[in-house]
């Protein structure tokens, strides 16, 4: 049976001839044949391998991140100074002959550490979503309601430098049939929710709004809060 033969060529350290000859022998698949020094030694001086330097690197580089992501939750404790583990031949075979297992795991430590990055932008968007409903913890009005037949009914926020008794007895003027109730205040605004009769409803909300009312809808707030938490659940 004839078996097809491949061609090799070998670079290395005069000093390392010696060891490189012995363990191709002991190898015992490779027949040693001297070449033309001449042939080669553009290659010996100036060797091309700066492809394979760069994605050798590039490798590296996603293996360091992904230690790094490991680390983050490693419960193991960490000497003051870091140093590097010796590693033994044998293991240095048994990481090359199973390196698609160490991509692999690459790969998922990667896609893992890419879905805790979006949990976390999830979860910040939950939280600055609940900190905007905190004001209204104390909002009994169903969040569905409107209003009636006659009359509108809005929530919004007013400026703290308002002073409501003054805006209340300014509007009373303007529009009398209108309610205002102080569901809460903080440095920044007061949270109010109006009642008006449909006739005054553009009178009311004009002058409000020249004094800074931000008409909301927490039926809006709320529907970004559900499809988020909807996906997290479903993810």
């Amino acid at each position: 049976m004839i078996v097809e033969m491949s061609k090799i060529t070998l670079l290395g350290l005069e000093n390392q001839r010696r060891a490189l000859i012995k363990s191709l022998m002991e190898l015992g698949v490779v027949e040693i044949s001297p070449i033309d020094e001449d042939d080669y030694q553009e290659i010996a001086i100036n060797p091309v391998v700066q492809d394979e330097l760069s994605a050798i690197d590039s490798k590296l580089a996603e293996i360091d991140t992904a230690l790094k992501s490991l680390n983050k939750y490693s419960s193991e404790k960490k000497g003051l100074f870091k140093s590097r583990r010796d590693v033994t031949f044998s293991e240095f075979e048994n990481i090359i002959e199973n390196q698609e297992k160490v991509w692999d795991s690459t790969e998922k430590i990667k896609e893992y550490e890419g879905r805790l990055i979006w949990l976390k932008a999830e979860e910040n968007k939950l939280n600055n979503l609940v900190m905007s409903l905190l004001p209204w913890a104390e909002f009994k009005t169903p969040l569905e309601e409107t209003g009636t037949k006659k009359t509108i009914f809005q929530i919004g926020t007013i400026p703290s430098n308002i002073e409501l008794e003054d805006l209340i007895v300014d509007i009373t003027e303007k529009t009398p049939f209108f309610s205002i109730d102080i569901i809460n205040s903080d440095n920044e605004q007061h949270y109010i929710s109006l009642l008006t009769h449909i006739d005054n409803e553009q009178e009311c909300l004009s002058y409000l709004n020249r004094k800074g009312l931000i008409v909301l809808y927490l039926q809006v707030c709320l529907a970004p809060l559900w499809k988020i938490s909807s996906n997290l659940i479903n993810n």
